[in-house]
């Protein structure tokens, strides 16, 4: 008798949980609700992921990846009250404008701008890296789940990845303030001045629109000595000598036209990253306008400069090399 009772619990656990409907919301986003017939012997866990693997499925299914737009859990209640989970998603398809590289960079860029934004130097670290999180939610957890192709289970993980990435840059901040140094963004440019053993390194820089080239002015600033005062400008990227059609180019010296100005600049191959840069150019040249162009014939990369004028007046403070 005790066998017979243990297998019909087993049968009514197994089978408890009511079949699951997808519903269509509008274009790609969808909505499952499920009901959890096995009462107080449910599990609020195992219906959540049971569900939120089901859209998972789904979206692979249809060629993408669900991306979660909200969720309603019910408990169980009494008489017939069955605990509920309704779980609305997006089927975001994989595209190639959102590769790996850029996301990286719009997410840790993201993180950066909003802390040099927020900190205050004695707010709660957590309270501040959640406000952050907040902010760049899209950039460090939602589009890096479609730019790999993860699945949506990995939400969570993500999100506590990018609190202690956010953690990271907010005692990162107050460190370089301590030593005497800054963390400032400017539009869409960010300042950061370091110390370092004998002197104070100083970068200005801003992605292009597809935020895979970095562009950037780097000066040091001697603390003891002016020997070691310089400044350069490097524009650098994974694929920067594949966009400029430089990848078979021998030359150690390339021509670049810089808003319709043609340049000299040096390319390092040997760097870990492409990168090209001009030792101790003008500024004016780059900062004329709230859009930098920098390429050869058709072949351009675009930044973004807002905000540029209070930047300039910045670097021409700090940098004693610099000339505008």
């Amino acid at each position: 008798m005790k066998n017979i009772l243990s297998v019909l619990i087993l049968v009514i656990l197994v089978t408890a949980c009511s079949s699951s409907t997808i519903k269509k919301i509008s274009g790609d986003t969808y909505v499952i609700y499920k009901e959890d017939h096995r009462g107080v012997f449910g599990s609020a866990n195992s219906l959540k992921a049971g569900v939120i693997s089901e859209a998972d499925d789904f979206a692979k299914n249809n060629g993408g990846v669900a991306v979660k737009i909200s969720s309603e859990f019910h408990p169980v209640g009494i008489l017939g009250d069955w605990a509920t989970y309704k779980y609305e998603f997006r089927v975001a398809t994989i595209s190639n404008s959102l590769n790996k590289t850029a996301i990286s960079n719009m997410s840790s860029r993201c993180l950066i701008d909003r802390v040099a934004d927020f900190d205050d130097g004695v707010t709660n670290v957590e309270s501040i890296a959640k406000a952050v999180v907040k902010r760049c939610y899209k950039h460090c957890v939602t589009n890096t789940i479609i730019a790999n192709n993860m699945s949506i289970n990995r939400e969570a993980s993500l999100y506590e990845s990018c609190i202690d990435q956010a953690s990271d840059a907010i005692f990162q901040k107050r460190y370089i303030k301590r030593e005497g140094g800054e963390i400032k963004r400017y539009g869409s440019l960010l300042y950061v001045k370091r110390r370092g053993d004998d002197h104070y390194q100083i970068t200005l820089s801003a992605f292009d629109v597809s935020n895979e080239i970095e562009f950037s002015i780097n000066c040091q600033n001697g603390v003891e000595s002016n020997n070691v005062n310089m400044h350069n400008i490097e524009i650098s990227g994974p694929p920067l000598f594949e966009i400029l059609q430089l990848k078979n180019s021998t030359e150690d010296i390339i021509q670049l036209d810089v808003n319709n100005e043609k340049m000299n600049w040096y390319k390092n191959p040997d760097q870990e990253e492409p990168r090209v840069s001009i030792p101790s150019p003008r500024l004016n040249a780059f900062f004329s306008s709230e859009t930098l162009s920098i390429g050869i014939g058709s072949n351009k990369i675009e930044f973004s400069l807002s905000r540029y004028r209070d930047a300039l007046k910045k670097i021409n403070n700090e940098c004693p090399t610099v000339r505008t």
